[in-house]
């Protein structure tokens, strides 16, 4: 029995132009009959004779269809996409199924498409072309995109910088005809406070009056009849979030746990985003897939748990609710290197629990009833697209909320606007004109393959998104050798503990390599020559790890404050401790260039220990001349008197301070979230909360910040590229006067007079008196909006 489809003016006109066989770009927000549109277009299409195939980014976004959508991976064997472009191209054409699902289409219509990148959007076009083996666009065929671009852009991985289709010079020459619905259909007629709010949040925008509606949707979802209504489903923007939550609603549930450990092989780091190590089930307990199984059950779909299977414990049993009790088996991911080489694998049961989900599992999704925990926006729109996902406020519960989150949309979209060419009957105004080499050629598919200076950063969706496993760092070496680091980085995050900061002016980093220089010519000198060459060509290095040395140097000195001989053996035994320790390796590699321990010959370890040694000998002079003064003078010091590079480092270290507040409780967590045992569950919760407020409070968006703030010559540093890839977030304008006054408060306690007074004891007395100081501990409680005393 065919279905009626009810259809308003903007959605025929869109029908009347597609049965004319036009590439169209259909977009509006959520709600506005997308799917609808679509499944028209494909009667009409159908009718005609032609071979429509709808896809779809997501395996969730399928389920509108009612099964005869496809993923976009599976319709061109594209699996996770986890290599290079032109080596998925060759796997893709390699495969019968795929050719021939290619050369049957002759209407694609691409759902979603918003989640998917121009790399995939080209990828999809190089497929086409290759089978058609024409000049056109897709080879030919008709396409149609349907999306919201205001929802949630695609995913970046380390083969793919997650750029935006919109952005793609191909959509820009093919899809001229680009239509937006803008009629609400989700949404009833009476629920016209939920619809203006969510215009409001689609662009990033919350008046007062909408922000007192959204704190009226903090109440339950309101109950139907007893047993009728769904457990709502609890959505959460980071990963990490709902892990927690899934963890706390299984520990509640009756039955034996069932645990399953993943067999791996070699190198499995990078595929922990990906799929977990362990999954832990309880019989009746909701599940998801993570990834596609068949065309009737693919990533995204829920179902219930029912147990082992009684012959075999390597098949779990599930039951979904429109194909029954299926059993499952485990499917192995890979990780592969940039030649396609694979360098680890991970067997695992693709399921995973779902009383919680992130947003972007969310999206496409028709829910009954949510509850929408909102958070920070790390990417525009995310709290649009969790809320929109109910079509009544009855059934949306929202905690948390506070208009500060919100990020405005890309810059980009404000021109993306119904456009629509006047139609060419012959086609040539989109489907059939002819687009030139530049298009189909390699270089178009080439992969984007970020290091992992650039992709792992501090906070990376980890827990964030639900990321495709990313490449192993080229830059770091293997566990029982030192990391390459940054200097520059190094040096600023290494804080003096006295006024010493820096070598005396009368150290020359040239004239130094000149003296270490010899005339010698073994082969151990010439190593040695061949070191100090290097060096004296690069100078700046050198002279930024002859600053780290000199500091490193210093710490050892950090608690003596007189001269005497144990202080002098004390330190010369912890510089021949230096030589051996990671940090002193990482920075004579990264001066060197170099990735392992084992590069570095005779030569450049003798010249860096004859570096530590010249500054160790010129931080004792500096010492002894700096404490034969017994009465030094009380220097007053206004911190918020600095320059700005001095003020700009201080916001740096706060923005690294808390980095490191958040690591050290995202690492209780990761380590935790799996245990049952209801006093961890209970640690774990007061963890995530912490980390809950330092990012609603503490951390702000450089976008937003840089617009707000007071202080903007501060925020350079932090924004500067080469601390930016080391994931470091900014700090709010409050935030960053609290560190003022915690410095204020480090420079009188920490003086050459107390020094002298107190010695050793002078760190351990001067935490003690800012623990212990109210004045400072209620401006740190003032930078939080406490709403509850376990906050406190």
């Amino acid at each position: 029995m065919e279905r009626i489809l009810h259809l308003t003016q903007e959605q025929q006109r869109i029908v009347n132009l597609a049965k004319q066989g036009h590439n169209i770009c259909i977009f509006g927000r959520a709600g506005v009959g997308k799917s609808t549109t679509v499944l028209a277009i494909k009667e009409a299409l159908a009718a005609k004779g032609e071979k429509v195939q709808i896809i779809c980014s997501t395996g969730i976004a399928c389920e509108s269809y009612g099964g005869i959508a496809k993923t976009v991976h599976s319709q061109y064997g594209l699996r996770v996409a986890e290599l290079p472009s032109q080596l998925l191209i060759e796997r893709s054409l390699g495969q019968n199924v795929t050719v021939k699902q290619v050369a049957d289409t002759t209407v694609l219509i691409w759902d979603e498409v918003s989640m998917s990148s121009t790399r995939i959007l080209e990828l999809v076009n190089k497929i086409h072309h290759m089978v058609a083996q024409n000049s056109f666009a897709f080879g030919g065929i008709q396409v149609i995109l349907v999306g919201d671009f205001w929802q949630l852009k695609p995913i970046p991985s380390p083969f793919d910088e997650g750029k935006s289709i919109y952005l793609s010079e191909l959509f820009d020459k093919v899809f001229q005809h680009r239509i937006e619905l803008t009629k609400v259909l989700r949404q009833g007629e009476s629920e016209s406070r939920l619809k203006n709010l969510l215009d409001l949040l689609r662009n990033g925008e919350c008046s007062e009056e909408a922000e007192e509606y959204v704190h009226s949707l903090e109440r339950e979802c309101i109950q139907e009849e007893a047993g009728t209504i769904p457990i709502p489903i609890h959505i959460y923007f980071k990963k990490l979030h709902v892990e927690i939550h899934n963890g706390n609603v299984l520990a509640t549930l009756p039955g034996l746990l069932d645990t399953v450990e993943s067999i791996d092989h070699e190198n499995t780091h990078c595929l922990e985003k990906t799929v977990p190590q362990t999954v832990s089930l309880k019989p009746g307990c909701n599940i998801m897939l993570i990834y596609n199984i068949n065309d009737q059950l693919k990533n995204g779909y829920q179902g219930s748990y029912i147990g082992k299977d009684p012959t075999d414990d390597n098949v779990l049993l599930v039951h979904f609710a429109k194909v029954g009790t299926i059993p499952i088996t485990r499917r192995t991911w890979y990780n592969y290197d940039v030649d396609r080489r694979v360098q680890g694998s991970r067997t695992q049961f693709s399921i995973t629990l779902c009383y919680a989900i992130t947003v972007h599992k969310s999206q496409s999704l028709t829910l009954h009833s949510i509850v929408v925990h909102c958070a920070q926006e790390f990417v525009p729109g995310q709290t649009y697209v969790a809320i929109s996902r109910v079509r009544s406020e009855d059934n949306l519960q929202i905690l948390g909320f506070q208009r500060k989150f919100l990020l405005p949309p890309p810059v980009e979209l404000s021109s993306m606007v119904t456009f629509c060419v006047d139609p060419d009957e012959t086609l040539s105004c989109c489907r059939n004109h002819p687009l030139d080499d530049s298009f189909f050629e390699d270089n178009i598919c080439t992969s984007t393959v970020q290091s992992m200076a650039e992709t792992d950063k501090v906070f990376d969706d980890d827990e964030n998104l639900d990321l495709d496993a990313a490449l192993q760092s080229q830059s770091f070496c293997q566990s029982d050798e030192a990391i390459t680091v940054k200097l520059e980085n190094t040096l600023l995050c290494l804080l003096p503990p006295s006024h010493i900061a820096a070598p005396p002016s009368t150290f020359s980093m040239e004239s130094f390599l000149k003296s270490a220089t010899t005339d010698l010519d073994d082969p151990f000198s010439q190593s040695i020559n061949s070191a100090t060459r290097y060096a004296t060509d690069h100078l700046q290095a050198f002279q930024l790890l002859a600053n780290i040395t000199w500091v490193r140097i210093a710490i050892l000195f950090q608690n003596h404050t007189s001269i005497a001989n144990k202080e002098f053996t004390f330190a010369t035994t912890q510089v021949h401790k230096m030589f051996s320790s990671n940090e002193y390796q990482s920075d004579l590699l990264t001066a060197f260039q170099l990735r392992k321990w084992t590069d570095i010959d005779d030569g450049k370890r003798t010249l860096g220990v004859q570096l530590t040694f010249h500054l160790y000998q010129l931080f004792i002079t500096e010492v002894e001349r700096t404490l034969k003064h017994e009465d030094v003078p009380t220097t007053e010091f206004n911190v918020r008197e600095m320059g700005v590079n001095g003020l700009g480092k201080l916001r740096y270290v706060g923005g690294w301070a808390i980095h490191k507040s958040l690591a050290n409780s995202r690492r209780y967590l990761m380590a935790n979230k799996k245990s049952q045992a209801s006093n961890v569950r209970e640690k774990l919760n007061n963890e995530l909360r912490k980390i809950d407020l330092l990012d609603s409070n503490i951390i702000i968006p450089y976008v937003v910040l840089e617009k707000t703030t007071s202080d903007a010559n501060t925020l350079n540093i932090t924004e500067s590229r080469q601390y930016r890839e080391r994931g470091l977030l900014h700090i709010t304008d409050e935030a960053f006067q609290f560190f003022l006054t915690l410095e204020q408060e480090r420079v009188n306690l920490i003086s050459l007079e107390r020094l002298s007074l107190l010695k050793d004891q002078v760190v351990d007395r001067s935490i003690k008196s800012v623990l212990g100081n109210k004045s400072i501990q209620n401006e740190f409680v003032a930078l939080f909006d406490l709403k509850l005393d376990g906050d406190k």
